[in-house]
């Protein structure tokens, strides 16, 4: 691939280099999603003023006919009833260590050099590490 003015280079070639120069995009601190309240999930996310457009429902109607089982193709868009809606209800995953250990795991792994490396070997040696980490903060509390 060539850039204007530039030499000849591999896209692997560039997106090193990319990084380098401009820095490290795509990794964002992680925010815990927002909990809202949803009072009727099955209109959530409805564009209400499209929906009383009269050319989609015009248009809808006739792309989206029952079929001849009285609408029962999954692949036919029709509003589910409330207990058809999927729901998934996944526990809290227990962590074994206390709040101000989990707050010092993290902040030795954050300034280890290799934290946003995406070689295997670098990962294998960021587990190592944590692994260590835990173990003596186990043995010192036993």
């Amino acid at each position: 691939m060539t850039i204007h003015g530039e030499h000849q280079r591999s896209p692997l070639d560039m997106f090193y280099f990319g990084m380098i120069e401009n820095g490290v995009r795509g990794f964002a601190e992680y925010k815990d999603p927002i909990d809202e309240q949803v009072d009727d999930p099955s209109s959530y996310g409805i564009d209400w003023q499209d929906l009383e457009d009269a050319r989609i429902l015009h248009h809808h109607e006739q792309e989206n006919v029952p079929d001849a089982l009285g609408n029962n193709n999954p692949f036919m868009t029709h509003r589910p009833h409330e207990d058809q809606l999927a729901r998934v209800i996944v526990p809290e995953a227990g962590c074994p260590l206390s709040a101000e250990q989990l707050h010092f795991l993290n902040a030795q792994l954050d300034a280890h050099p290799e934290v946003l490396s995406r070689s295997m070997h670098s990962r294998r040696s960021l587990w190592i590490m944590a692994l260590n980490l835990c173990s003596h903060m186990f043995a010192i509390a036993s």
